[in-house]
């Protein structure tokens, strides 16, 4: 399958990625407090967002990371289609998203996540730290 790995610093630089992404998240992300689209876009400004698309450029997978002081950041909303799980999806946004970190100066990565994607996230060497916390040193 083909898929390219595209990254964009603010929702308004790709408005239909980035609602794509949103629609994804929602559907995927652990948000019961909101169903509105809008909610995760405003989240979107202040991190860079790394979205896998399909050969249809549909998202089909998304990572956001935020920088929260020098050397440290967040990786967050990292979701994939789940008929399209088990094609290294969710990891090749992860690894983009690692590298544009290092690229930014950023050498610790910390997630929270759901208990469903433990596995996924010590496969890619992340240590775990608590029930639903993990980092990882790049």
């Amino acid at each position: 399958m083909f898929v390219e790995v595209v990254q964009f610093d603010r929702p308004d630089e790709e408005p239909e990625l980035s609602l794509q992404a949103a629609r994804l998240i929602l559907e995927i992300g652990n948000y019961k407090h909101t169903r509105d689209p809008e909610m995760i876009l405003e989240g979107m400004i202040g991190r860079t967002t790394v979205a896998a698309l399909d050969g249809y450029s549909q998202v089909i997978g998304t990572a956001g990371l935020r920088a929260v002081n020098p050397g440290l950041g967040m990786l967050e909303d990292v979701v994939s289609d789940p008929v399209k799980r088990g094609l290294g999806i969710g990891r090749k946004v992860v690894e983009a998203a690692e590298s544009i970190a290092l690229g930014q100066g950023i050498t610790e990565l910390n997630l929270t996540s759901s208990l469903l994607a433990v596995p996924f996230y010590r496969r890619l060497g992340y240590g775990q730290l608590g029930e639903r916390l993990f980092r990882k040193f790049l």
